[in-house]
């Protein structure tokens, strides 16, 4: 398989060198991304129509426990942020914890929440939250380890 130069993409930047002097999740995160785009999970090529810079990635299973919740679903994670359904109101701005099977923790501020409109197969989830990870070097840390848990696969937005 043809190696996609990594400046093509821009969640890898044009001096990428997973063996170089880069912090090591920072160079794990950008070595997992290599392999997705390597298997053909993610097309740097096509059109970036969703503007965003990161490839976001949904769970195939509940790894992740909010507001020391189990069972909020998430809809998606990047490295940007994640996304989630709540049955309550979450007000925002505030920071809230997101924690990895009880091993690691990592900050995320609240940036919206919003009602999802009524009809919908998440009825028990009316509330859509979008939220940012407070520090990059940790959402990197978080994806590796979801991604080690071999439970992301490529958020596919006509399939949510």
């Amino acid at each position: 398989m043809m190696a996609i130069p990594p400046q093509s993409f821009p969640c890898l930047p044009e001096d990428f060198d997973p063996d170089g002097d880069r912090d090591v999740w920072e160079r794990e995160y950008l070595a997992f991304i290599r392999k997705w785009i390597d298997l053909g999970a993610i097309n740097p090529h096509e059109g970036h129509e969703e503007r965003r810079a990161f490839p976001r990635f949904k769970l195939k299973s509940n790894a992740i426990t909010i507001l020391a919740k189990s069972q909020l679903p998430v809809v998606d994670i990047s490295l940007a942020g994640i996304s989630f359904y709540s049955n309550q109101t979450i007000d925002q701005p505030q920071t809230i914890p997101l924690v990895l099977e009880n091993t690691f923790q990592v900050e995320v501020e609240v940036v919206s929440c919003r009602k999802v409109e009524s009809g919908n197969e998440n009825s028990k989830w009316p509330y859509r939250v979008h939220c940012r990870f407070v520090h990059p070097k940790h959402a990197m840390k978080f994806l590796v380890l979801l991604n080690d848990l071999d439970i992301l696969s490529v958020y596919c937005p006509d399939h949510d």
